[in-house]
């Protein structure tokens, strides 16, 4: 997978530890937590903008087996994925997910998504990081979300165009797109750039275009463009 140099990365790791413990045949027992779903009448989510897209063989190939206007989809369905794991306020503040991720997520990847959450110990995390307690500079992103929180900045994206092309190995051909997506939040005073490289597998399911994998190439990047 083709890499990024973003101006500045630290390691981002989500500690969000759910795990349960029994003292003997007396001790109570405690629930797993639910898996996350989608509500009956959860909205049809929101494409964001994928940024450029090669046109190369591969690409053809894409709009040849599944059609321009899906392909348009699949890819803005990704990029949304992408903004919903950079950067969510709601998440870092309360670990509430956004309800669009259990329609964007095939169900097999969804509860993968939620083990990951929940047992990360120093592993990459797949799509969802947690601010650091110290970005690289010595700058303390999960304190600086006490002054305020502001995630609605833009989808943005790499010098490096985003790349698409047909995955052939299993029973259904599937889409991989292989983006490189930023997003700059204000965290109190703070402003901060989340950067991530994604290879996602995009599956074609009853539910619509849906992410069945995603690669990350290393901890998110964080940048910070501003201090107060």
């Amino acid at each position: 997978m083709r890499r990024t140099t973003w101006p500045v990365c630290a390691v981002a790791v989500l500690t969000l530890g759910l795990g349960a413990c029994t003292a003997g045949d007396d001790a109570p027992a405690v629930a797993a937590p639910a898996p996350w779903t989608a509500a009956p009448d959860a909205p049809e989510p929101t494409l964001e903008d994928p940024g450029p897209v090669v046109r190369d063989a591969g690409y053809r190939d894409a709009v040849a087996t599944f059609g321009e206007s899906e392909v348009a989809v699949a890819l803005g369905r990704a990029a949304r994925v992408a903004r919903l794991s950079l950067a969510d306020c709601e998440w870092w503040a309360e670990g509430a997910l956004s309800p669009e991720l259990a329609t964007l997520l095939t169900p097999d990847f969804l509860l993968a998504v939620q083990a990951d959450v929940q047992e990360m110990a120093g592993d990459v995390p797949m799509l969802l990081s947690d601010l650091p307690e110290d970005d690289g500079n010595g700058h303390a992103l999960a304190d600086d979300l006490a002054g305020g929180c502001d995630d609605g900045g833009p989808l943005l994206h790499a010098p490096i165009d985003t790349t698409v092309h047909v995955g052939r190995a299993g029973a259904q051909p599937v889409l991989v797109v292989d983006g490189h997506y930023g997003v700059n939040v204000s965290l109190g005073s703070s402003d901060v750039s989340a950067n991530q490289d994604w290879v996602f597998t995009m599956a074609r399911t009853d539910a619509g275009w849906q992410v069945s994998g995603a690669t990350p190439s290393a901890n998110t990047n964080w940048a910070l463009w501003r201090a107060g």
